[in-house]
């Protein structure tokens, strides 16, 4: 995962189908993809242009040319990429072979850009105050403290974002249902809320909608 206005590394090599995987210590995941290579036997040298290709980010450096001699492995390369927004981030590493400009390699990746957890706490709190003025205006007095207590933990469990957990969610949900059910037409409201609908999985889908009855 990664978040808005953080950057992260890419790391890239060319290298020999039996060379060793690509190992960076701060680096968790690697994918790979076979090349094709255009030359002449009397070429000492092949140079390739390999291209970051991420939109709504900030790429640096945008390339790098990589000049390498046949059947020798690059050193690793880095590129930061910054995301400006959150949603899924889709990556192109691209690698053309100067001169003609033929692309002989391209490896694809995704993953999910969130907000930090601290701009994700101030957007939940506004998201979550009309269920908080709610607890207060319809649920019972001996309720309301436990109410509060639950919804506070829901609205942290949700600002992890791509990390919060289905099934914790889902509990939380059903809690705050048991202990005050006027206000449950308030909760499915929020979670049709755009921002949090990557966030509903099967457990919290189910329980939202039978509260909805």
């Amino acid at each position: 995962a990664a978040f808005v206005d953080t950057p992260f590394e890419i790391a890239v090599a060319i290298r020999q189908p039996d060379a060793p995987k690509l190992a960076v210590a701060e680096l968790t995941e690697v994918t790979s993809e076979e090349g094709a290579i255009f030359r002449s036997a009397d070429d000492e040298l092949i140079s390739y242009r390999v291209e970051v290709a991420a939109p709504g980010c900030d790429v640096t450096p945008t390339h790098y040319v990589i000049k390498l001699r046949p059947g020798t492995d690059s050193r690793i390369y880095f590129y930061h990429i910054t995301p400006r927004g959150k949603g899924t981030l889709s990556i192109l590493i691209n690698a053309y072979q100067v001169g003609d400009d033929a692309l002989v390699a391209q490896t694809r990746l995704h993953m999910a850009v969130s907000l930090p957890v601290n701009a994700q706490s101030a957007d939940f709190t506004i998201l979550f105050a009309p269920l908080l003025q709610d607890v207060f205006r319809v649920a019972p007095g001996e309720a309301q403290l436990v109410a509060h207590q639950k919804i506070v933990a829901l609205q942290m469990e949700v600002s992890k974002g791509v990390d919060a957990q289905d099934e914790v969610m889902a509990g939380l949900i059903q809690d705050l249902v048991d202990v005050a059910p006027n206000i449950a037409m308030s909760i499915c409201a929020i979670f049709t809320n755009s921002s949090l609908g990557n966030l509903v999985g099967p457990t919290t889908r189910y329980v939202l909608k039978r509260i909805a009855g």
